[in-house]
């Protein structure tokens, strides 16, 4: 009781401190601007909030390409702070407080191997940063991989402690899904009969987020309203709503990878899940059919032909220069491809790779960062030895995962967090860089604090 009481009398003693420095930071800040001292409340009050409610966090961390745009076109002071970094920030300072108030060691110790070859794999990179062409740029994409990538990884492996939390960030995943689509719905609705250039409209976004990044987040949630209507037919209404909307939302993007992973990665996942899944699949599938035309025939042409006509010259595509018409299949495979040559150039390259982020070096005359493939990316940069680190760090995982398969493969959260990891990764495999796909180790986290709390339950 002593003890107890001496606490008290030390924290109340410090609270003083506490306004004081408050207050002085307050008065310094009206130095910016007048109203700053309340711009540095609400921030302070909604930092606290984030941090207590750590899985909204953990989302907003994720999802980041929905709203970092957006934030940056209309608050000037998101131009000059990263908001990546104060999600991060505040995550790792959430990550300290749970840690202080209870045990998180049980999901660390349980993936020991997969979380050592994951840091050898960011030590790696910053070692191939030494001797990339652009060591500024190389450090750069390290340091952002080892900084919101391990992040994103072991936030999961820290905040899932119950079936409940699990379930939690799952929900929240899925209600920032609909937030964006019922966005880009609206702004189709607000925007239907405006006199523009149909470029301008071409592939709706929400707010000021990349189309790709933001069809992702949607064909997951797509994707795990599906197996919910699969796994349990008693509330298709419900989950064939959410379906509805997040399916919409990524097909008016004009993001082809994504519905693809979608349609591929949910295909599989179902019939892994038993001959009664199987039978489900179909069923649902009968359902998706329709909603896609549905779509394709209520939705305007020129936003639904990049679908249609594959083999178009008149896709609009984002450069320097604005939009530019292109066919971004054939480029596709063209990066591939110079991927694999950059890869084969020489012996060096193909034992080490060029260096961390050296791919962009081959395109001197075009705004090509990267190959648009996670795989090809590894090979071209990191060379085989990179490529054995990064295989067997995903190795681990997939070996964990079919150990337990028939164990996890009937839990409705497990389902989940797998559907998104095989969209994701089929995903990367079209679209983005490795900081691009940082989603994908978010999943993996979840996906493994998640089949910890089976493995706890057993022992």
């Amino acid at each position: 009781m002593q003890n107890y009481g001496s606490t008290a009398i030390r924290l109340i003693r410090r609270i003083p401190l506490g306004f004081a420095a408050v207050e002085l930071a307050a008065i310094l800040s009206t130095a910016f601007h007048p109203l700053a001292p309340l711009f540095l409340l609400a921030a302070t009050g909604i930092s606290l909030v984030l941090i207590y409610y750590h899985q909204i966090l953990l989302i907003l961390l994720a999802t980041v390409s929905l709203v970092k745009g957006a934030l940056i076109a209309h608050l000037p002071m998101f131009a000059i702070v990263d908001y990546t970094v104060v999600m991060s920030a505040l995550l790792v300072i959430a990550i300290v407080r749970v840690s202080l108030t209870c045990t998180i060691g049980s999901a660390i110790r349980s993936n020991q191997k997969t979380l050592a070859l994951y840091l050898i794999w960011v030590v790696w990179m910053v070692i191939c940063s030494l001797y990339a062409p652009d060591k500024q740029l190389a450090f750069e994409k390290s340091l952002r991989f080892a900084l919101f990538n391990t992040i994103l990884f072991i936030g999961p492996l820290a905040f899932i402690r119950s079936r409940q939390d699990s379930n939690l960030i799952l929900k929240i995943f899925i209600i920032v899904a609909i937030i964006g689509s019922i966005l880009i719905l609206g702004q189709l609705l607000t925007q239907f009969g405006a006199q523009g250039a149909p470029g301008q409209m071409a592939r709706l976004r929400v707010l000021s987020a990349n189309p790709i990044a933001s069809a992702r987040v949607l064909a997951i949630a797509a994707g795990m309203a599906t197996l919910a209507i699969v796994m349990n037919p008693q509330r298709i209404w419900r989950w064939g709503l959410v379906l509805l909307i997040c399916l919409s939302g990524a097909i008016l993007t004009g993001s082809r990878g994504p519905l693809l992973s979608y349609l591929i990665g949910t295909f599989v996942m179902g019939m892994l899940m038993g001959p009664q899944a199987r039978r489900r699949i179909g069923q649902v599938s009968l359902l998706i059919f329709p909603i896609l035309v549905l779509i394709f025939l209520l939705a305007p042409d020129y936003l639904t032909s990049r679908f249609l006509y594959l083999g178009s010259l008149n896709e609009l595509a984002v450069g320097r220069q604005g939009f530019e018409a292109v066919n971004t299949i054939l480029t596709r495979v063209e990066f591939w491809m110079m991927a694999l040559v950059l890869w084969t150039k020489s012996a060096a390259n193909f034992f080490f790779g060029i260096g961390t982020a050296g791919y962009p070096f081959i395109f001197p005359w075009r705004d090509i960062a990267y190959p648009h493939n996670m795989i090809l990316e590894v090979l071209a940069e990191f060379g085989l030895a990179g490529m054995l680190v990064f295989g067997m760090h995903l190795w681990l995982i997939i070996k964990k995962t079919w150990v337990r398969f028939p164990i996890w493969i009937k839990k409705k959260e497990e389902v989940f967090w797998g559907v998104g990891i095989a969209i994701m990764l089929l995903a990367s495999m079209v679209s983005g860089d490795l900081n691009d796909n940082r989603m994908l180790w978010f999943l993996m986290g979840g996906f493994l604090a998640t089949l910890n709390l089976d493995e706890q339950s057993e022992s």
